[in-house]
Parts: C-alpha cells; structure tokens; sequence
C-alpha cells in the first residue's frame, strides 16, 4: 500500500454505502493490528497431521487450526 486512503464508492446523495464502509474499516482494522485471527488449536510436527484433519473434521473448533511442521 502506498498509504493512499481507498476511494469509497458512493450511494445516492454522496454517501458511501454500508457495505463498502465495513469493508473499508475491515481493511483499516487489519493494517493496524487490531483485528487479529482466533487460534483454535495448535499442533506441532508433521507426525501430529492425522490428528490436524480428524479435529478439523469433527467441526468442534471456532477459528484457525495451525499445524507447525
């Protein structure tokens, strides 16, 4: 990014419409920091990946799921 705000783009009556405003803040959020990932689990080495696809599978977890190899 060059540090230029994005053009928003604009609903009657020169307004930017909802949708297009979240995504801008959604962007912003991102670039400082403040909008960061949930972890649900993490596992270590490659022996633990059977274990990695069985518990995303199970459809148990809220997040990310990361495996460390």
């Amino acid at each position: 990014m060059d540090g230029t705000r994005p053009r928003l783009r604009r609903a009657p009556g020169g307004r930017p419409t909802s949708a297009v405003k979240r995504r801008a803040d959604a962007a912003r959020d991102n670039r400082d920091g403040s909008l960061t990932p949930v972890t649900a689990e993490t596992y270590d080495g490659l022996e633990r990946v059977v274990d990695v696809h069985r518990f995303m599978e199970s459809n148990r977890h809220t997040g990310k799921v990361v495996s460390r190899v």
